[in-house]
């Protein structure tokens, strides 16, 4: 019925796109305050007792078009020979797909033409799209392809462009400005804002539901209730930049004021497609979780630390079984310098199945392949320019930074600060093991200051407890159903994802 009645309902496309897209095959059904605002739109103007007027050739004829993020609409009116008084003719409207929301301005006055009324004579045509003025005046301006291509179909058409400011534009697709009336309106219909009109003279709030809704106290209230029925309204028209959601609560509370303001505004900002498509986000793929070696000092994870403030740099070379960590001290990161410091680690805990490291120097080194040729160990390189890949080294490595830092401020000489917190790190349990590093390399507890027992190691009860740490990291990572699909950048304007959100239903490996 809505559809058969379109031509009566002024930006019907508009109106009905968030009912539209729960239409599409991707879409996930959820209804949202976006879908119940739509559905009562149309049938408020569905219940309109609006009348068009009949066409009268001899009468001045314009053509006001527009267009909206997501449709385009036109009005086409007349103006009567005897009150002069315009009237509406007949509406226009039509939804955009993804190609048609690029040149929208000359797009909707290209679809917003009526052949039977305007074919042969003259009309003006009004728009808030000031270029598509100047092109039209100019013959000789250049265009794109695809803009002159339907500046030759309406050639056949007498016309005249006429730029109309959006404000004062009856076609505009955005919202308007609330205006005082529309206040006072709304007012005489509100039954709860009428006990608020009788209470303020009368300073008699026991009478009014007023205070026990809204929980606010009645002598401390600087602004107004918004009206229901303009909340949404008002919404829009502060998210009409499309500011952030700091920027728009602050926005809204300088004028306005109703219950639940900022849940609303949160609400609204987090389902705006526009922005989610503007903003540069990060995707990742599925998390591939690395599994637990069979034993200790099996795979080995390194990197370097600094420059320190001294200068010196921390080789940082850590058991991924165990979490036991080794640091040591060098003046380069040269070959020369961390092949001995590498030789003398594994002197001490013996040579490793593997050691993953990333890309820089000294590890792409042809010394560094040598020296893992002749010790026997396989040398893995990590994905160039992703760090999270050698995640063991780069998380220690920002605790061993936080403890750095720390010396320094406690104006302690660093080095040896270093030593202590190293024992202190040997001898903690680890998160995702419940173990301490030194317990599950050496199968004994290091003795501190504090008194232990030392219990037998459980690597059944080790590895449960691993498993469940990774799965949880996983479901949390991995916990995206709706996506959007990342585009090809066409100039500076153009957004870095698609702006229509698809549905995630299956995951592969890479």
């Amino acid at each position: 019925m809505a559809n058969y009645c379109s031509r009566f309902i002024h930006n019907y496309s508009t109106i009905t796109e968030p009912l539209r897209q729960l239409t599409k095959s991707n879409a996930t059904w959820q209804w949202t305050s976006a879908h119940q605002t739509a559905l009562d739109t149309l049938k408020k103007h569905l219940t309109d007792d609006k009348t068009i007027s009949y066409f009268n050739p001899k009468s001045d004829s314009t053509l006001i078009v527009d267009a909206s993020p997501v449709g385009l609409g036109a009005i086409f009116m007349q103006k009567k020979s005897k009150t002069k008084e315009e009237k509406v003719i007949a509406f226009a409207t039509r939804a955009l797909n993804p190609v048609d929301r690029r040149p929208k301005g000359k797009l909707s006055l290209f679809s917003g033409r009526f052949h039977l009324y305007v074919y042969g004579s003259h009309f003006t045509a009004i728009t808030d799209h000031k270029p598509l003025e100047q092109i039209h005046a100019n013959p000789r301006s250049r265009c794109s392809a695809r803009l002159e291509r339907w500046s030759l179909k309406l050639q056949r058409y007498d016309f005249t462009v006429k730029y109309q400011p959006g404000k004062s534009n009856p076609a505009h697709a955005t919202p308007k400005a609330i205006s005082l009336d529309d206040v006072k309106t709304a007012t005489v219909n509100d039954p709860t804002l009428q006990h608020l009109t009788k209470a303020i003279p009368t300073g008699n709030w026991t009478v009014t539901p007023i205070q026990r809704n809204s929980g606010v106290d009645p002598q401390e209230m600087n602004a107004y209730f918004k009206l229901p029925p303009l909340r949404s309204h008002a919404l829009s028209l502060a998210h009409e930049g499309h500011q952030g959601l700091v920027k728009t609560k602050r926005r809204l509370r300088e004028k306005v004021w109703f219950p639940g303001i900022d849940a609303q505004a949160k609400s609204m900002i987090e389902k705006c497609i526009q922005c989610q498509a503007a903003t540069p986000t990060k995707h990742y793929e599925p998390l591939q979780m690395t599994k637990l070696p069979h034993g200790p000092w099996q795979k080995l994870s390194a990197d370097f630390c600094g420059p320190q403030p001294t200068g010196d740099y921390l080789l940082v070379v850590i058991d991924e079984y165990s979490r036991y960590p080794e640091v040591e001290i060098l003046k380069s990161t040269s070959a020369k310098a961390t092949i001995p410091k590498f030789d003398n680690i594994l002197s001490t805990h013996g040579i490793p199945i593997e050691i993953k490291t990333d890309n820089g120097p000294p590890f792409n080194s042809q010394e560094f392949k040598e020296f893992s040729e002749d010790l026997g160990f396989s040398h893995r390189k990590i994905t160039p320019l992703w760090p999270k890949a050698n995640a063991e080294a780069e998380r220690f490595m920002r605790t061993l930074n936080k403890a750095i830092i720390t010396a320094h401020t406690e104006q302690l000489n660093w080095k040896r600060f270093l030593y202590r917190f190293l024992r202190d790190y040997r001898a903690t349990p680890h998160a995702s093991t419940d173990k301490t590093p030194a317990e599950l390399l050496f199968g004994r507890k290091m003795r501190l200051k504090l008194p232990e027992f030392s219990p037998t190691v459980i690597d059944c009860d080790l590895r449960c407890k691993d498993a469940t740490a990774k799965r949880k990291m996983k479901e949390y990572a991995d916990d995206r159903n709706n996506v959007l699909v990342r585009q090809r950048k066409r100039n500076r304007f153009s957004s870095y994802n698609n702006p229509i959100p698809y549905h995630k239903v299956a995951k592969k490996a890479a």
